[in-house]
């Protein structure tokens, strides 16, 4: 099961890259709302303002930048060497014909890191925009208590799958021992 999510990881953290852009680019074309209130103290008064295409670019660069520097480290570790891996049953897997398949799964695994951080993303600028729509615009500290929840629990889902995964491995064929005396 956990291999078969990771087969479609790729797809999932482009969709929800895409998805991530529509919502934030639609909202920044068909709004009039300029500038728009991105920033808020501790008690959820603006105090920060940005143009709403700075603020579309913004959001949309800083998910982009975080998200290759993650895939590009995954997708990195086939350069180097197999000592570096770090995961569960790693004997197993720095060996030089389970290397490439343990690159391979950490790269895999690192595209859902990227969906959980778009899905975040989009709650933070559906929280935003909501703070918006009030005059003047507030956000109390208790609404970003979802998406980082959110963000939370997507990690630790993800470093889950990664433990089960590299946990997983074929166990090594045992000789057959039985408990007969010799004769």
């Amino acid at each position: 099961m956990l291999r078969i999510i990771l087969r479609w990881a790729p797809t999932v953290g482009v969709s929800t890259f895409i998805a991530l852009c529509l919502f934030v680019w639609g909202y920044a074309l068909a709004e009039n709302q300029n500038p728009l209130a991105t920033h808020f103290d501790a008690v959820g008064r603006a105090n920060g303002w940005q143009p709403l295409l700075h603020y579309a670019l913004f959001i949309t660069l800083s998910a982009l930048v975080t998200q290759t520097l993650v895939v590009g480290l995954c997708f990195s570790l086939r350069w180097m060497p197999p000592n570096l891996l770090n995961v569960p049953r790693a004997a197993y897997w720095r060996l030089p014909e389970n290397y490439p398949v343990a690159c391979d799964l950490l790269l895999r695994s690192s595209w859902l890191f990227v969906a959980v951080q778009n899905l975040w993303w989009l709650m933070l600028h559906k929280t935003i925009v909501l703070a918006n729509a009030s005059a003047p615009p507030s956000l109390p500290p208790s609404h970003l208590g979802g998406s980082t929840a959110l963000l939370l629990g997507g990690i630790c889902l993800w470093c889950w799958i990664i433990v089960r995964v590299f946990s997983s491995v074929p166990l090594a064929p045992t000789e057959n021992h039985s408990l007969k005396s010799p004769s």
